[in-house]
């Protein structure tokens, strides 16, 4: 399950914006660079 929280607004992480349509992108340019990084370092 994917999380993302705004941590200026909510620190305290009880507001997990991930299933927000306005941070859709966000969230698929995080989970593209976490794959990357996958990838490297699983050679």
């Amino acid at each position: 399950k994917d999380e993302l929280y705004d941590l200026t607004t909510d620190p305290e992480e009880l507001k997990n914006l991930a299933g927000n349509p306005d941070y859709a992108n966000v969230v698929m340019e995080m989970r593209e660079k976490l794959e990357r990084k996958i990838a490297k370092y699983a050679q």
